[in-house]
């Protein structure tokens, strides 16, 4: 109730508070803020008797906006590989800010072997937009090399570093680095050659004739493809003795 003007009641302070109910700061971990934007409320005081007379206040309310992100790695330990084969590990990426936000994620190899991102052939990709608190797994695929003049050897490490970089703030940049390991490959290339050239397969190989007291030379070739050495019994057993 108001008194006339001029009189010490004819003024009436009111406090007014704005709440988001959805929004839950008590998790230090994992906050849930208010949307970012603009908010726009409308505060009107009437005439009890004559509701028709009215003055309305009209408030803007501006939610800045807040970027973060939660970045957690799975598989990443004990990663390994023989050449030629691959293995994985992912990042998962948890939008925890309060606007739809996009991020980018590359990997790069200290050895400069394959890295491919989801399922393109790229090491780069950018994820899709993330709405709040919504999140996304990547996987992340290594592959080792082939064996080339035994390298790759067994027991060689290779360093990924993968960075999650935000698309609105360059500075929000979180690194993940794995280590995956090559696995021993053991094997080997066996060729017989005579004077032509190599024999081939025993299916496929013409038969060869021999005189009576003649020799035939034949060499053999063996070689190793692997990435370990290997010690090999060779043994010549006649098809009809």
């Amino acid at each position: 109730m108001l008194t006339a003007q001029g009189t010490s009641t004819a003024n009436n302070s009111l406090n007014l508070r704005l709440e988001d109910i959805d929004a839950d700061l008590t998790g230090s971990s994992n906050p849930r803020y208010v949307r970012s934007g603009t908010y726009v409320v409308e505060v009107t005081a009437r005439y009890e008797m004559q509701p028709t007379v009215a003055h309305t206040q009209r408030i803007f309310i501006e939610a800045e906006q807040i970027d973060q992100v939660q970045v957690v790695a799975a598989g990443t330990i004990g990663l390994e590989a023989i050449p030629g084969g691959s293995s994985f590990f992912s990042i998962s990426v948890r939008n925890t800010g309060n606007a739809p936000a996009r991020y980018s994620m590359e990997c790069l190899s200290e050895n400069r072997w394959q890295v491919m991102l989801g399922s393109s052939n790229s090491s780069q990709l950018d994820f899709e937009a993330l709405n709040i608190l919504e999140y996304l797994p990547m996987s992340i695929r290594v592959i080792v090399p082939e064996v080339a003049n035994g390298l790759p050897a067994a027991g060689d490490t290779d360093r990924v570093t993968c960075y999650v970089t935000s698309a609105t703030d360059p500075n929000m940049n979180f690194t993940e680095t794995v280590t995956i390991t090559v696995l021993a490959q053991e094997s080997f290339n066996v060729h017989l050659m005579d004077d032509d050239g190599r024999v081939g397969p025993n299916h496929l190989s013409p038969d060869l004739a021999v005189d009576s007291g003649q020799q035939v030379h034949m060499n053999l070739s063996i070689e190793n493809t692997g990435n370990i050495m290997v010690d090999l019994d060779v043994t010549v057993l006649p098809d009809n003795p």
